[in-house]
């Protein structure tokens, strides 16, 4: 239930131009440094900030979400 309100406020912080770096950690120990653009469906839309490409996750395959930098 946290999970989804928090990934709902990054979202609605996206949508009115603050850009909110996360890493996300998956359950295989792979990560990733994004900005989360969408969710839906149980898929996570992200935009990966090294790169600049899109970057869709199913959140059951999700760890943990931090929250690195708000600009």
């Amino acid at each position: 239930e946290d999970f989804y309100i928090k990934i709902n406020r990054l979202i609605i912080m996206y949508n009115r131009n603050k850009k909110i770096e996360c890493k996300i950690y998956l359950l295989s120990k792979e990560e990733y440094l994004v900005v989360i653009t969408k969710f839906e469906n149980d898929l996570l839309s992200c935009r990966m900030l090294e790169t600049n490409q899109e970057l869709v996750i199913n959140i059951h395959e999700i760890d943990e979400i931090t929250i690195e930098k708000i600009n």
